[in-house]
């Protein structure tokens, strides 16, 4: 039986290194970086992981990304905020292949949304 390793790395481009050099390897890497290193995605469900399947929640495995501050914004935490909003931002955003949260389908937001009690 082949021996398992588990590697937790703390960029997408290590993932993806690492995943084309190790035979069998499995990673998990956001869709512009698999689509530059020219490595395979996973079906789910027949659907392929594309920006228009994440937006309309055919392909369901997907994250949302928060950007917390403690209080008010201020400085440099805001001119990155700033950016972060920005239409230049939209634009690198959209070419790495990461969907606006403003253009997802409102039934694929409302199914990641938690399900806890307090």
């Amino acid at each position: 039986m082949p021996q398992s390793s588990r590697h937790e790395l703390d960029t997408n481009s290590l993932v993806a290194s690492q995943v084309l050099l190790t035979p069998g390897a499995i990673g998990y890497v956001d869709l512009g970086t698999a689509a530059a290193q020219l490595l395979n995605t996973v079906l789910l469900d027949g659907q392929q992981p594309l920006p228009a399947n994440v937006a309309n929640n055919t392909y369901k495995f997907w994250a949302t990304e928060h950007l917390f501050t403690k209080g008010i914004a201020q400085g440099l935490a805001k001119a990155f905020l700033d950016y972060m909003t920005s239409d230049t931002a939209k634009v690198v955003a959209t070419t790495l292949k990461y969907v606006d949260y403003n253009l997802m389908a409102p039934q694929a937001l409302a199914s990641h949304q938690s399900q806890s009690v307090c």
